[in-house]
């Protein structure tokens, strides 16, 4: 170990490119955008950011096994190969611009993750004045937000209520349902606005799914009522936490 950080062993990404070497001194990706892309996974030469990845697959790298120790260490470097693909992180990593999360993509079928950005990020290479920050463009630099954050659902959440619709409300693909940008609940002092992106005018349930309509989802729930949402909730998993082994 040098500081923090292993001193041993290569990572490359699921296509063999080489993401990081780690034999004496760091040896990065050639390229800018893979470096950054990928930060948060290799981590930084200082150790301010843990590398999950790297602290994954240690032991291999250094030559480790449960039987005979760290006996192998000092030979050939081992190597780890994620399931990453340098591509579509810097894809992924392009979409953001200066949006601060993650993008994640996995393969369904066999838990394999193609893809998880967080940003903000910055070169290993080129590492900006972080501590001395006052414009708040580098609040959670250090910080994988694919691992270590939380959110609360989105857009995706149509998919929820969608579900929930077509079993309990009865003739719901031959509704419609009016966007003007906005609709209001309540009265008085306890009005409560749901916004839309736009003015979709009228909609049915595919059409609703398809422009993302928030004022039609709003009119769509209540026809569910929050029983039935909340039972889907718990069925799909929604709001659990999730859990996986390793990168491979």
């Amino acid at each position: 170990y040098s500081a923090t950080n292993i001193g041993v062993g290569t990572v490359t990404d699921r296509s063999g490119k080489l993401l990081l070497d780690m034999d004496g001194e760091r040896t990065y990706s050639e390229d800018k955008a893979t470096r950054k892309s990928t930060l948060h996974w290799l981590g930084d030469r200082e150790g301010k950011i843990s590398a999950g990845a790297i602290s994954h697959y240690a032991g291999a790298m250094v030559g480790f096994d449960r039987i005979n120790g760290i006996y192998n260490a000092g030979n050939e470097p081992g190597q780890a190969e994620l399931t990453l693909s340098a591509r579509v992180q810097n894809v992924a990593l392009e979409a953001m611009k200066n949006r601060k999360g993650t993008v994640a993509v996995y393969n369904y079928k066999t838990g394999q993750i193609l893809c998880a950005v967080t940003t903000p990020n910055y070169d290993p290479l080129d590492v900006p004045d972080i501590e001395g920050d006052t414009s708040g463009k580098w609040e959670g630099a250090y910080l994988n937000r694919f691992l270590q954050s939380t959110y609360v659902p989105g857009s995706i959440y149509k998919i929820i209520t969608t579900a929930a619709a077509l079993d309990h409300v009865p003739d719901i693909q031959s509704m419609t349902f009016r966007c003007t940008g906005k609709v209001e609940y309540g009265s008085g002092d306890n009005i409560a606005t749901v916004t839309c992106e736009g003015v979709h005018g009228y909609l049915d349930l595919k059409g609703a799914l398809a422009n993302s309509c928030n004022c039609a989802y709003a009119q769509i729930t209540q026809l569910v009522g929050w029983e039935n949402l909340d039972a889907y909730v718990r069925e799909l998993g929604i709001t659990d936490s999730l859990r996986f082994d390793g990168f491979v």
